[in-house]
């Protein structure tokens, strides 16, 4: 009889480590949003005055101002992990890849670490540019190495679809 005992004690045993390592095994498989660093305030009316200018009883001397253009805006929006996302492409560079080290950090395991970026030129336009990926990098259906982004333009980056979309162009902001 205490063998038998110690023989159902031993089998609920490992039944319950079982359960226990399927439920930490779970828990860290969960889904986690991307980690997007959030954009720095902008003041679109800040000018800024050359040096050997000055403000002399109200008026300017010297009559040099800079006024800053006012930056390019666009978007890419996208869902990955479940989760819906609207990332504004404010940086000279925008890395896509999975992992750490990328401003778009997508959770698709056909996505290399460092599969693609958006690029933003001087001239105000954005291209986007694979980074030599396993799986290549597609605008609406098109491999590409390098190409300018358009309005509306669909980039797929292994299974994960994402949207180019220029900021006052019609499109809603995301909900959320």
């Amino acid at each position: 009889m205490d063998l038998w005992l110690s023989a159902v004690l031993a089998l609920l045993a490992l039944v319950a480590l079982g359960v226990a390592i399927y439920l930490i095994v779970r828990y860290l498989s969960r889904p986690r949003a991307p980690k997007a660093a959030p954009p720095p305030p902008e003041d679109p009316n800040d000018i800024t005055l050359k040096e050997g200018v000055g403000l002399d009883e109200g008026t300017l001397t010297g009559v040099e101002i800079d006024i800053p253009r006012p930056k390019p805006r666009a978007r890419l929006r996208f869902t990955t992990r479940g989760v819906a996302n609207d990332v504004l492409l404010d940086q000279p560079v925008t890395n896509i890849g999975r992992g750490v080290g990328n401003q778009i950090d997508i959770g698709d395991t056909m996505v290399s670490r460092r599969h693609a970026k958006v690029v933003l030129e001087e001239d105000g336009e954005y291209w986007i540019e694979d980074c030599q990926s396993a799986n290549h990098t597609f605008v609406n259906g098109t491999a590409i190495e390098r190409q300018k982004l358009s309005r509306d333009d669909k980039i797929r980056v292994g299974e994960t679809f994402l949207t180019f979309v220029r900021d006052g162009g019609g499109s809603a902001p995301l909900a959320g």
